[in-house]
């Protein structure tokens, strides 16, 4: 019977020292490594640092949306916030790397009281909204004016020619 009741404690005593050594039984904050504590007490968050409150972009414009992130997944997705509402999706997943190039279509409505939100890709309780910050209104006619100059200079130089030849006699 004590060799029954030896063998029955030692395959407790094993199954014990198993569950504990693959994770399945937590040990308790002594028996933890300073490693496995600070990796518990990391809190996953993003930061957005651009834009800012200062911020004013032009739409049309292409410019760059910045943040900082810690326990993340490897991409995340932007999203564009006008009075606090949602507006539309910028990128719907892009990588996780701290930068991303936007380009702020040309029929954007002017308006101070826009905003980014940067959520996790696979955790939408990891995320942070900008500062409102300014889109004005594209430049009108930007090409156009190049066009239109364009072509009063050609006109311009043909006509300055046309009189240069009037003023030589011919040879033939």
């Amino acid at each position: 019977m004590y060799r029954k009741n030896l063998a029955i404690l030692a395959i407790i005593s094993l199954c014990l020292i198993a569950t504990i050594s693959i994770g399945i039984l937590p040990l308790s904050n002594s028996q933890r490594t300073i490693t496995d504590i600070k990796q518990a007490n990391v809190r996953a968050y993003i930061s957005i640092s651009i834009p800012s409150s200062s911020t004013t972009w032009r739409a049309g414009t292409t410019n760059t949306i910045k943040w900082t992130s810690s326990g993340c997944s490897s991409y995340v997705t932007i999203m564009l916030y006008k009075d606090g509402r949602y507006d539309s999706l910028i990128a719907s997943s892009t990588s996780n790397d701290g930068e991303y190039s936007w380009s702020i279509p040309t029929n954007t409505p002017p308006d101070d009281r826009y905003g980014i939100k940067i959520s996790d890709y696979y955790s939408s309780s990891i995320y942070d909204y900008s500062s409102y910050f300014s889109i004005t209104a594209p430049i009108p006619g930007f090409t156009w004016i190049y066009v239109i100059l364009g072509a009063v200079m050609g006109i311009a130089v043909i006509g300055v020619l046309l009189r240069q030849r009037q003023n030589f006699p011919r040879v033939f």
